[in-house]
């Protein structure tokens, strides 16, 4: 968690964003319904959602680089739209985070 928090201080000081987030194994479980506190599974929705959106961008981004006949003006318009989308996502993020660290923070204090 404290990595994907440091990618977003990142990527809104550059200005840009240049990865996904990772997602462990154990909490893509909970987005497979396995019980998490409501905090932990809203990061894990949130960061599955913008990593979705961060690889429709770069697969399109591969498409729109692969050709001379894929570089048209609205082709141009909807890469960055989906980059705009993603820099949009970026500064809701942090939030969810540190929600989602407390909750942990509780869950191990409180066995």
């Amino acid at each position: 968690m404290n990595a994907n928090l440091e990618c977003c201080y990142v990527a809104r000081q550059r200005g840009f964003v240049s990865s996904g987030f990772s997602l462990q194994d154990w909490l893509k479980a909970s987005l497979d319904g396995v019980s998490f506190p409501g905090d932990v599974r809203e990061y894990a929705v949130v960061l599955e959602d913008f990593n979705k959106a961060f690889n429709d961008a770069r697969v399109f981004e591969g498409f729109y680089l692969s050709g001379p006949q894929h570089r048209t003006r609205a082709n141009a318009e909807v890469l960055n739209a989906k980059k705009e989308l993603l820099e949009q996502k970026i500064p809701a993020i942090p939030p969810v985070i540190l929600a989602a660290q407390q909750a942990l923070r509780v869950i191990m204090e409180n066995p």
